[in-house]
């Protein structure tokens, strides 16, 4: 049996344009082509011109 995905983990991907027309099985296909990290807020700096605030 396949290793199941969080419910959260395929939200996420779908609100992604490029994947929002997938179904349920294309989804979890694609999460498991990444690799989930933890991060500490401010860790990376954005430009200027991709600053929304």
């Amino acid at each position: 049996m396949l290793e199941s995905v969080p419910a959260t983990v395929l939200e996420t991907i779908a609100a992604v344009p490029l994947f929002s027309a997938c179904d349920k099985a294309e989804l979890r296909a694609t999460s498991r082509l990444g690799t989930q990290v933890e991060a500490a807020d401010g860790g990376a700096r954005q430009p200027a011109s991709m600053a929304l605030w």
